[in-house]
This record gives structure tokens, C-alpha cells and sequence, in this order.
């Protein structure tokens, strides 16, 4: 038995309990364990994911302040990793980990897979920013990744191109950024350069994240 949860089917709301099944867990694939009806509503408990259950952890249902407790079951069905809730304050409803080692296995490589493509995803996204930051400033992919690396915080990189797209527009008022951004321009542009840092610690105290210019 892996997990067992009630849906119910009211008069007045249209549905069918396979497409209830469906919208809320993703499935099609279900079995019904008991069958409970009254004047204005039909109640389903039906088991989901049998066999197919790698893991559960427990959880808060209610919202706010309140507490209900709650089991939260993570299956993997059709190379499709899917959830479940159930509340543990009723004894009828059920919910425990049942999938065999093979499941367990091709779950983690599933997960292994997604959390390799999300690293590569947000390489290339961050090699194109920098790529068209440069292009934007009339400098190099290479030139943005040593800035990046040199100001150790995306929040201060953004503002120094923000700065340095302004120099090039010739937009910047303030003659102290002017000279700031200027100072970045010619560290990035001295092939070698004789600081680590474009700036030093008292004047990245300027490149407030997020300013206007």
C-alpha cells in the first residue's frame, strides 16, 4: 500500500473522479479503496503511486498559524518525479515509501540529471550575460568574467556594468562615478594590471546594489 487520499465529488461541481485523480496528482493510475456518499457529495479514498513511492517527509498542512500535521509523499512515475499530501489526523488516509530498488535508483539519476542540466543551464546564461555585457561596453566575455571575479558579488558586477554602460553613453552626472567607472574601464583594459581589484575596499563601499545613475 503506498498512498491512500480523498477526493470528493460535491452535486453542485462538475468532474469525474478520473479527472479529479488527474488535476490534482498528475495520474492516471489509481484504485478505489473505499466509497462513502451522503446527500450532497461522494467521497473517494483512493490509492495513488503504488509501487512507485522513493521517498516521504513530514510536513505542516494548515496555513497561518495554525498546525495540522501532514505527510508529504514524493513518487516517481514515468521519469516524472510527483507529490502528494496527506494528513495524518485521520487514520483512514495512508502513506509510506514502497518502491522497489530500480525505482529508487532511476529516481536519484533523474534527480542527478536535473541538478547537472540546472548547472549548465546557468553557466551558458551567465557566459551569454557577460557576453553581451561586453559587447555592450566594447569589451570581452573574458574581461566581464575577471570583473565578476574580481568584485565577488553579483549585486556589485551588475552595478559596476550598469556604471560602465553609462560611461559609454557618456549619461553619468556624478563626476565621482564617472571617475569610478573609469577606473574599472582602464583595470580591465591594462593587461596588467597592478591591483587584484578594479576598486579598492573603500570605494566599492560606493557601488551601492541597485542605485539609479
Amino acid at each position: 500500500m503506498s498512498i491512500i487520499v480523498q477526493i470528493q465529488l460535491f452535486d453542485t461541481i462538475n468532474g469525474t473522479l478520473d479527472q479529479k485523480v488527474s488535476d490534482y496528482f498528475k495520474t492516471t493510475e489509481y484504485s478505489i479503496v473505499k466509497e462513502t456518499k451522503n446527500e450532497t457529495n461522494t467521497a473517494y479514498d483512493v490509492e495513488i503511486f503504488k509501487g512507485k513511492v522513493v521517498k516521504t517527509h513530514i510536513t505542516n498542512l494548515a496555513y497561518f498559524d495554525d498546525y495540522r500535521p501532514g505527510i508529504v509523499a514524493t513518487a516517481f512515475e514515468d521519469g516524472v518525479v510527483k507529490t502528494a499530501s496527506v494528513s495524518v489526523e485521520y487514520s483512514s488516509y495512508h502513506c509510506e515509501k514502497d518502491a522497489d530498488e530500480d525505482t529508487v535508483n532511476a529516481y536519484e539519476g533523474h534527480l542527478r540529471y536535473i541538478e547537472r542540466k540546472s548547472y549548465v543551464l546557468s553557466k551558458l546564461k551567465t557566459r551569454n550575460e557577460f557576453m553581451e555585457d561586453g559587447h555592450a561596453i566594447g569589451l570581452t566575455y573574458h574581461d566581464m568574467k575577471r570583473l565578476f571575479s574580481a568584485l565577488e558579488s553579483r549585486e556589485y558586477y551588475d552595478e559596476a556594468v550598469k556604471m560602465l554602460k553609462s560611461l559609454k553613453k557618456e549619461t553619468l552626472r556624478s563626476k565621482f562615478r564617472k571617475s569610478l567607472a573609469t577606473q574599472i574601464f582602464n583595470w580591465l583594459t591594462d593587461p596588467v594590471p597592478q591591483f587584484n581589484k578594479p576598486l579598492s575596499q573603500n570605494q566599492m563601499r560606493f557601488l551601492t546594489p541597485f542605485r539609479k545613475y
